[in-house]
C-alpha cells in the first residue's frame, strides 16, 4: 500500500490494523486491511457557499485556501463546525493565530457521535479555538 507523502505508518497492530499519522497536523488514522483486492476510499470535501459572499480565497477562503497561505494570520472565523475546516483551525492555531468557530447548531461535527465531538471540541478548546453558536 502506498501513501500520500503527508502520512506515515506506524507498527501494525493486531496483524490487520496499522495506525497512520499525519506529519503536519499528528491527527492519526486506523486502517484495517481487509483480504480483498481492490479498494478505494474517496475524501475530500467541497466548500458551502453563503448567499452574497465571495469566495475569493484571499480575504474568504475555504480549506484549500487556508493550505495555501503564506503568513500566520492575526485572527481566523471559522464558519461551520465541521471536522475540515476545524482541522485547519486547529492547526492555524497552533501557530499562533486566534481562531474563532461560528456554528449555528449546538454542536460541532455534525453527524459525529456525541461523546467524540465533545471531547474533540474540548482538545480544540485547550489549543486555543473560541466557538460561538448561534442562539
Amino acid at each position: 500500500m502506498e501513501l500520500n507523502p503527508a502520512f506515515k505508518p506506524s507498527t501494525i497492530l493486531y496483524k490487520q490494523y496499522q495506525l497512520i499519522t499525519n506529519k503536519f497536523t499528528n491527527n492519526f488514522f486506523l486502517l484495517l486491511y481487509h483480504p480483498i483486492r481492490n479498494i478505494v476510499i474517496a475524501t475530500g470535501s467541497e466548500a458551502a457557499t453563503l448567499p452574497g459572499i465571495e469566495i475569493d480565497e484571499k480575504q474568504i477562503i475555504t480549506s484549500t485556501g487556508a493550505l495555501e497561505l503564506k503568513e500566520v494570520p492575526k485572527r481566523m472565523i471559522l464558519i461551520g463546525g465541521g471536522v475540515i475546516g476545524l482541522e485547519m483551525g486547529s492547526v492555524w492555531s497552533r501557530l499562533g493565530s486566534k481562531v474563532t468557530v461560528i456554528e449555528y447548531t449546538d454542536a460541532i461535527c455534525a453527524g459525529a457521535d456525541g461523546e467524540v465531538a465533545a471531547t474533540f471540541k474540548r482538545i480544540l478548546e485547550k489549543q486555543g479555538l473560541e466557538f460561538k453558536y448561534d442562539p
